[in-house]
């Protein structure tokens, strides 16, 4: 157990309940100065009094709360970070560096081609480090697209992926490039971008993997070369301990992996309730293990 994990997760709680209790006394109060208990009040006036009161004074409060909090936040996130990731990620990667507010740049993300790049993209959580004597690359990622509504009534969202991109050097140079993405998913049919370069459908002689998986290649030949029996094997394993869906682009000299969880990986949540320490281990642990296998296979 970590003390000062565990002691600045206490004063987050504190912060909070403390916030939660203020409000709810000044309100009790409103309403007492407003006359909800006299019997010749009417309940409605009273609580309509109330709320015009209640309202510039949550604001303040909810401002202070913020500002307060902000840097306890970021300090618990640091401590969770080291604990947690760092912790996890030295056993496998070396000259690790993070930063919280960075990320990958979106032209590493374009160069896969295999995934819309909409004109909304946001990436933090960024980790780098050195596996086997490779740069490797990680962060959070949000892809969204954004669309005039055609009657005027403002914007329309559409979230294209989140979740987490790795990018690492390999020592081989994937010129033709090879797509491989799991079946059922978002990922599944074929981007245009990828259709305009030549990529077609390529199947296997393993009907598992052909139900599971989908591959487009410029060169079936490549794929099929580059996919051994082995590694299809691998890859079946990965989609029976993997939760998310996951892709992989080989282009050049990268192995892309983007896993969708729809959610920020790399954060702290547990403000309440008891962390357990060797779950939230194991999270991490299992995630890098699948990624480093990946890269395994086509580094």
């Amino acid at each position: 157990m970590n003390k000062e994990l565990e002691e600045l997760r206490k004063k987050f709680r504190i912060r909070t309940i403390l916030f939660w209790a203020i409000l709810c006394i000044s309100f009790f109060i409103l309403l007492c100065l407003n006359g909800l208990f006299d019997n010749s009040s009417d309940i409605r006036l009273v609580l309509l009094d109330s709320y015009i009161y209640l309202l510039p004074i949550f604001v303040v409060e909810l401002v202070l709360f913020i500002i307060k909090n902000s840097k306890l936040k970021n300090n618990l996130e640091e401590v969770y970070y080291k604990e947690f990731v760092e912790g996890t990620y030295k056993l496998y990667l070396s000259d690790i560096t993070y930063e919280k507010d960075s990320g990958i740049d979106k032209s590493l993300i374009s160069e896969s081609s295999s995934q819309k790049l909409g004109n909304s993209y946001k990436s933090s959580h960024f980790i780098r480090g050195i596996y086997k004597g490779h740069l490797y690359n990680q962060s959070d990622v949000i892809i969204k697209n954004y669309t005039d509504d055609p009657f005027g009534d403002g914007s329309s969202e559409h979230k294209l992926f989140r979740g987490q991109w790795v990018v690492a050097v390999s020592d081989k140079n994937y010129q033709n490039g090879i797509y491989i993405t799991e079946n059922n998913s978002l990922f599944t049919l074929l981007p245009k971008t990828l259709k305009e370069k030549g990529y077609t459908k390529v199947d296997f002689t393993n009907d598992e993997f052909n139900k599971l998986f989908t591959v487009y290649a410029c060169s079936g030949a490549d794929a099929i070369y580059t996919l051994s029996p082995e590694k299809i094997a691998t890859l079946i394993e990965l989609h029976n301990k993997i939760n998310n869906k996951f892709a992989i682009t080989l282009v050049n000299n990268h192995i892309h992996i983007s896993i969708k969880t729809n959610k920020d990986f790399i954060v702290c949540n547990k403000y309440f309730g008891k962390i357990d320490y060797e779950q939230e281990r194991k999270k991490y642990k299992d995630m890098l293990q699948s990624i480093i296998k990946i890269i395994d296979m086509f580094i």
